[in-house]
């Protein structure tokens, strides 16, 4: 989002556990995925604007199609 000059960032996700650990909620116990939770903060800093929701796991099916679509837009990381 940030090469493609995004400021504002909306993320729903259907692991609320995930999402609270994101939002500092909860903690995150597991070193591994502490990491990623400390990546995601690092890149949260970069865009004007941020917000993460928990969202019903029968919604993430339209959510999952548009993560494949704009995957589809961008390089391969």
């Amino acid at each position: 989002a940030k090469e493609r000059g995004i400021k504002n960032v909306k993320v729903k996700g259907d692991v609320e556990l995930v999402v609270n650990q994101v939002k500092r909620i909860y903690q995150v116990k597991n070193e591994s995925l502490r990491h990623y939770r400390n990546v995601v903060w690092d890149n949260i800093k970069e865009f004007d604007a941020f917000s993460i929701e928990s969202i019903p796991r029968a919604q993430s099916d339209m959510a999952d199609s548009l993560a494949v679509s704009a995957s589809l837009m961008l390089p391969h990381l």
